[in-house]
This record gives structure tokens, C-alpha cells and sequence, in this order.
């Protein structure tokens, strides 16, 4: 044999290795970096929630028509105001979802963190949840999301606008209007 065809052979060889070497760290890496930016995500999006929420309770705090204007950026998920996308008729929560195919907390559990309840919901698909953030105040105010362009679920980047309206339930609940801009 030539010492051309063995050195063609040889890089042939070198080459399919490396590619095989790539594949491999790509398929083994890409979950693992994934799973990272959804764990960031939901760490984003708690001190998002616990910001809403603080601002949501100042301005039922305060007079008729108090305002308060939070700064809001979904990057991945999904946010419901006065909905629920699991179907289970509840109004008065602010409520944000990713899919994901880590678990943060076990099924059938709710972690609270301050005001903010984390769960998991289980998906069509085995391995993957629904993380699920939520404020719920069912006790605390009447939530009415105006969506004039926008609706549920809301995504993206953009600001709340939260307004006490002055008027109340027949529960004697301070009724809170959103309005996404």
C-alpha cells in the first residue's frame, strides 16, 4: 500500500473520531445547559413575582385609585392574570408556567415562598412539567386583567400598570385592574 492512501485513510479515520467525540458532548451537554437556563429562569422569574406582588399589596393598601407601574419581562413561559390554564375555574391569581424536564419541587406538593406557591403539574409527555408559579389572592382583592391588545396568556417584555379602582366586591374586596402596556 502507498503512504498517500494510509495518510488519507489515517485523517479519514481522525476525522470521523472527532465528530463522533462532538456528538457525543453535544448530546450530553445540551440537556444539562438547558435544564441550567430553565433553573435560572425560574429563579428570574420568582424575584419578578415577589416584586408584583409587593406592588400589587401597596397599592390595595393605599387609596382609590392608586397606581403602581412594574416592569415586566417574560423571557420563556407563560403568564395568566385573573385565568387559570389548568382548566380549574379559579380567578383572582396571577400565574406563571414553563415547561420543563426538570422538577422543581415533587408532584402533588406546594412550596411556599413567601406569598409565591411553586408546583409542578405533570404534561402529556413523560419527563416534562409544568413549573408553576403563583400569587393568589381569592381572599384579598378582585384581579381584572384589561387587555386592550394584549390578553392571557402574556409574554414578552413590557410593563403592568396595577389600579385600584375604588371599588369593591360584594365580598368587600378592593377591585384591582391590570393593564399591560
Amino acid at each position: 500500500m502507498s503512504k498517500k492512501g494510509d495518510t488519507w485513510i489515517s485523517a479519514i479515520l481522525y476525522m470521523a473520531l472527532g465528530i463522533v467525540a462532538i456528538a457525543l458532548i453535544l448530546s450530553a451537554g445540551l440537556p444539562l445547559i438547558q435544564n441550567m437556563r430553565d433553573r435560572n429562569t425560574i429563579s428570574q422569574t420568582k424575584d419578578i413575582f415577589a416584586n408584583l406582588d409587593k406592588s400589587i399589596r401597596t397599592v390595595v393598601d393605599q387609596g382609590p385609585g392608586a397606581i403602581q407601574i412594574v416592569p415586566l419581562t417574560i423571557s420563556s413561559g407563560e403568564l395568566y392574570v385573573d385565568a387559570d390554564p389548568f382548566l380549574q375555574n379559579r380567578e383572582d391569581v396571577v400565574l406563571w408556567r414553563l415547561k420543563t424536564n426538570i422538577q422543581v419541587v415533587e408532584e402533588n406538593y406546594k412550596k411556599r415562598e413567601g406569598n409565591l406557591m411553586i408546583y409542578v403539574e405533570p404534561t402529556l409527555v413523560k419527563g416534562q412539567y409544568w413549573t408553576v408559579i403563583e400569587l393568589n389572592y381569592l381572599t384579598f382583592a378582585d384581579l381584572t386583567l384589561n387587555a386592550t391588545g394584549f390578553g392571557n396568556p402574556i409574554m414578552g417584555s413590557g410593563s403592568f400598570s396595577i389600579k385600584k379602582t375604588g371599588k369593591f366586591s360584594t365580598d368587600n374586596r378592593p377591585y384591582i385592574d391590570f393593564t399591560v402596556s
